[in-house]
């Protein structure tokens, strides 16, 4: 019985999750140089930021980004350096961020993405694999923001470029201290990403359902005595974890009121 409810439970907390991609900013309309390639300028060249656009992922739930791909490199050679990548969700729109206060500009989940050292020629593709950011576009836009620290001296010959839309309003826009250009400019992006969608009601009420036959279960075998220590500490596990699970998932549906601050959403409906 309890094999039997606990696979009910497992069932229902199994969510359909599957990869998936999607490329932002097509069609290109050149090759650009920012922000892998140091110019040959006084501009400090340490600072890019590129604001996607929520409905760019219309379609989507929540999304885990496992990796973020720059297309149609033209094989010239990286400034060296150290390229940090963060993702943050951000409520601003695209086309209002500043471009001398970066800081100001990031959401309040921002977090690191990845760290890697960059140098020597481009590949075509160049993919950042990281940690996932889960990212709800029904929140916001996203913002990727790139601190670069270059230990190198400008890359002779050919310098690294990848391919950008110098045209694409309401798609994205950039902010950076390389160049000039901000309002739908940005480079070519191809995201990798899991889908994560939300339970059903029906189904969190199933599983409740569940945890109290479990519940039920657990004081009746506490009263009887062929039940060991140890079998009623694994039900007393097992109980407890899809309680939590049921919490969280309940928490994703209908947000609740923490620290003083009033959710968006009063009620469940």
């Amino acid at each position: 019985m309890r094999v039997i409810f606990v696979s009910i439970a497992a069932g229902m907390l199994s969510t359909s999750a599957w990869g998936d991609s999607i490329t932002i900013g097509l069609p290109k309309t050149s090759i650009n140089i920012v922000p892998f390639g140091r110019l040959p300028t006084t501009n400090a060249c340490t600072r890019y930021q590129q604001a996607y656009a929520a409905a760019d992922f219309t379609g989507s739930n929540s999304i885990s980004i496992s990796s973020i791909n720059f297309l149609g490199g033209n094989g010239g050679n990286f400034a060296p350096g150290t390229y940090n990548l963060y993702f943050s969700t951000i409520t601003a729109g695209i086309d209002t961020l500043s471009n001398t206060s970066f800081d100001s500009n990031l959401g309040g989940d921002n977090a690191l993405f990845i760290s890697e050292y960059l140098s020597g020629a481009s590949p075509t593709n160049l993919t950042f694999s990281g940690t996932p950011f889960l990212y709800n576009p029904a929140a916001g836009n996203l913002l990727l923001d790139m601190i670069i620290s270059q230990d190198g001296p400008q890359p002779s010959g050919r310098i690294a470029g990848y391919e950008l839309n110098g045209n694409a309003p309401g798609v994205f826009s950039r902010y950076d201290n390389f160049a000039h250009g901000n309002i739908g400019l940005g480079l070519v992006t191809e995201f990798d990403f899991v889908t994560v969608p939300e339970p059903s009601a029906t189904n969190l009420v199933a599983l409740a359902l569940v945890i109290g036959t479990l519940l039920r279960f657990q004081r009746r075998a506490r009263r009887d005595a062929t039940h060991c220590d140890f079998e009623l500490r694994i039900l007393g596990y097992i109980t407890a974890s899809l309680s939590n699970a049921l919490q969280t998932a309940w928490a994703s549906v209908c947000p609740l009121q923490t620290a003083g601050h009033r959710s968006r959403h009063t009620q469940c409906r």
